[in-house]
């Protein structure tokens, strides 16, 4: 409703109308769920990363997107992990696409670019996600755990590492975190 009246404010031209207009925008309460400041801030933060085009600052943006991610799975577990507050027991992919299945989505079809690596040269689309995503249910794991990874190649010789505690990194392709991540992560 706030939506169609701000659309009426803009195109109606009648002073007395337009004060009707603004007295009944005023006493039409915003009823917007919590969660929605954060999908706000991450809107912000995929239209920043649209406009980066380095090799670090990719890495940085892919970062974010794992980060971003499991800040919404935190969210999820809040707001529909029942009473144990879960977190999705799928794993893989389907782990992060957990987020857009809820009612209403976590992550909507205007920003499923999360789901996506920066570096990847793909666009977003439902049902697509490049990140990995732990290969067993989350509340089996530890805090210091994988539970993401960008392993795109287009990253070089780096990869991003999610962990458990919200941490990522990047770290050597190959080295002794990426094989870690490779054990304990899934497509």
């Amino acid at each position: 409703i706030a939506s169609l009246l701000d659309e009426r404010l803009k195109s109606e031209k009648d002073g007395e109308a337009r004060l009707r207009v603004e007295q009944v925008r005023k006493a039409v309460p915003a009823r917007r769920p919590a969660w929605m400041k954060e999908l706000a801030a991450l809107q912000l933060t995929l239209g920043a990363n649209e406009s980066l085009s380095t090799e670090g600052a990719l890495l940085a943006a892919c970062q974010n997107n794992l980060s971003q991610l499991w800040r919404m799975q935190l969210i999820y577990m809040s707001q529909f992990g029942g009473r144990m507050k879960k977190m999705p027991d799928a794993t893989g992919k389907d782990f992060w696409l957990a987020l857009t299945k809820p009612n209403p989505p976590l992550i909507d079809a205007s920003v499923l670019e999360i789901l996506v690596c920066p570096a990847a040269g793909v666009a977003a689309e439902a049902g697509l996600c490049t990140f990995s995503a732990p290969a067993r249910p989350v509340s089996r794991l530890a805090d210091g755990d994988p539970v993401g990874m960008c392993d795109d190649e287009a990253h070089g010789e780096q990869v991003v590492v999610l962990r458990k505690s919200g941490d990522t990194m990047v770290v050597p392709r190959g080295g002794p975190e990426h094989v870690e991540a490779l054990a304990s992560t899934a497509p």
